[in-house]
């Protein structure tokens, strides 16, 4: 029978099986206990145990100041800035196409000071609709299939592990058709002439930026293009991320008529 003393149970087992994990040993009222082996070395079947059961105070309170430590640790990080509504001057508009806006933050503003925070998911509305999110980083997010020239007004929802942010309205507006100065075009193979004529019209000449880059007009044919320098690398890309090549008569087409041309008719072939 177990005996006990002020804050102590001492009860003896008997040892019935020994595995290679556990041990299974019985009280004298034949309830059955698993324990493991490890702390048993030397027991076989039919050894008799006395185990000394106490009350760990000092370790119980320890492990109570541990854990109301990670509480309050959790609290300070998370939990004691609850959604705080409107983010003011948060969104600025970093670039825009005719058809694309992208919009940037501070990604401290955005985490309001949570350094342990981080950011989740993004909800973009346009005019009040929800657009799907693409091409979104930390920092900045673009929206696409918008109508050339137009307007729009872009609020951002953050979620994050901190809560939810929401930004105050941002008015944006894509560029016009007339308007050549957003569009990141990369030359290739062109004479001075085309060279000059794409100048003229005031476009962004620029190395190959993948998606970023809204045409490549070149001089060569698309044979040319597959066999160049470049062991038609260009090419490639621009397949890869869906930019048109296109053939510098799309220059003079644009040119002529004051305003961007579809590049449909102008494929290099």
């Amino acid at each position: 029978m177990p005996t006990t003393a002020e804050h102590e149970i001492i009860v003896p087992l008997t040892v019935g099986k020994v595995e290679s994990g556990a041990a299974i040993v019985l009280t004298d009222d034949l309830h059955m206990l698993e324990i493991p082996s490890s702390l048993l070395p030397n027991a076989t079947v039919g050894t008799v145990l006395k185990i000394r059961i106490t009350s760990a105070s000092d370790l119980q309170l320890a492990r109570e100041a541990d854990f109301l430590a990670l509480q309050t640790a959790i609290l300070r990080n998370f939990g004691g800035r609850p959604d705080e509504g409107k983010i003011e001057g948060c969104l600025t508009m970093m670039d825009n196409t005719h058809t694309t806006v992208t919009v940037g933050w501070p990604q401290w503003e955005v985490l309001r000071g949570t350094s342990q925070a981080t950011l989740k998911s993004i909800d973009a509305y346009v005019d009040g609709r929800k657009l799907p999110v693409m091409a979104t980083d930390e920092t900045s997010l673009r929206l696409t299939g918008l109508t050339p020239g137009t307007k729009y007004n872009v609020i951002l929802i953050f979620r994050t592990t901190a809560g939810r942010f929401t930004t105050t309205n941002l008015s944006v507006a894509t560029a016009s058709y007339e308007d050549f100065s957003c569009l990141k075009v990369h030359p290739d193979g062109l004479s001075d002439d085309a060279m000059a004529a794409l100048q003229q019209l005031g476009v962004q000449l620029v190395d190959f930026q993948g998606d970023k880059t809204a045409v490549v007009v070149t001089g060569r044919t698309r044979d040319e293009l597959a066999s160049g320098v470049d062991d038609g690398q260009l090419m490639r890309m621009a397949d890869e991320f869906n930019v048109p090549v296109v053939t510098k008569e799309w220059v003079q087409a644009c040119k002529e008529a004051g305003r961007m041309q579809s590049v449909s008719q102008f494929y290099c072939q």
